[in-house]
């Protein structure tokens, strides 16, 4: 049973099981009738179901289930092993014998999501009135997720020091939104439809309650010293995600456009109808 929730204005759109919406009227929406209540002899899903899915979706899609930064991994140096010595013309020739070797401070950060079916949770708040024709809005997102850092200390081929730790945390990210709704005319059935235009404007992750919970062999103020640091290391990794989030979010919206276009009827029957009482300036 997934926990997750959509909240919109004052309008709380279940993905799994619906919790209390804050701010309820903060943008003026108006809540629209609860068609949960209303018995309908279908199996299709209703509007409502569609699009919560459809976010909960283009969520999974952007967001990818693991975030790794190696770049300080497999650090080598070259040095001389041995001095090569051949005859070239009569004449001895004396020619350095070199290899890599591993050395250096070497570190790997990982990031994986535990369980988002069970974790993810989805917020949509701070609905503003529409400007130049677009609706603004923030989209919150929380889920569990583990960060895993390994680390190797390495003298010219010799290891000095190695070990690990473990470490639990809340990902949060916020997405700021716009969303802009046109009326159109379906070409195949000629009747009017709702077009929902999101646009995804900026990514921002954080991770701001890490917990460390075990180190590895590895003792001493040394790894002490590495974990106090270890926010600000995960805090740099998460910000080299945020562009190519935005970037898949975006591309995911484009791909299910079509899911995106909703019969007038059915769009006035959803809890997102109260978007279309949003008072304009």
């Amino acid at each position: 049973m997934r926990a997750s929730v959509l909240l919109l204005g004052c309008m709380t759109i279940p993905v799994a099981s619906a919790v209390r919406a804050d701010d309820c009227g903060s943008a003026g929406v108006t809540p629209s009738r609860d068609v949960s209540s209303v018995a309908v002899a279908s199996s299709e899903p209703t509007a409502d179901e569609r699009l919560s899915n459809l976010v909960e979706t283009i969520v999974r899609e952007a967001i990818p289930h693991e975030f790794e930064d190696d770049k300080h991994w497999g650090k080598r140096k070259t040095v001389v092993n041995g001095l090569d010595i051949e005859t070239k013309r009569g004449l001895p020739r004396i020619s350095k014998r070199e290899r890599a070797v591993r050395h250096g401070f070497w570190r790997r950060y990982v990031v994986t999501l535990l369980d988002p079916q069970e974790t993810l949770h989805l917020r949509i708040d701070n609905l503003r009135s529409p400007a130049n024709g677009e609706f603004r809005w923030d989209l919150h997102v929380g889920t569990r997720a583990n960060v895993e850092a390994r680390f190797e200390h390495w003298n010219l081929g010799v290891k000095l020091l190695n070990g690990s730790m473990d470490a639990d945390a809340t990902l949060h990210v916020h997405a700021a939104c716009s969303l802009k709704i046109t009326l159109e005319t379906d070409e195949e059935t000629s009747s009017p439809v709702i077009v929902l235009s999101p646009t995804v404007h900026a990514i921002d992750l954080a991770m701001p309650d890490l917990d460390v919970n075990k180190f590895g062999k590895a003792q001493g103020p040394v790894v002490r010293e590495i974990g106090s640091g270890l926010e600000d290391v995960i805090e740099e990794l998460l910000q080299t995600q945020e562009k190519s989030i935005r970037k898949k979010a975006q591309k995911s919206i484009d791909k299910h456009a079509d899911d995106l276009r909703i019969p007038i009827g059915e769009f006035f029957t959803s809890r997102w109808s109260g978007l279309w009482r949003v008072p304009r300036p």
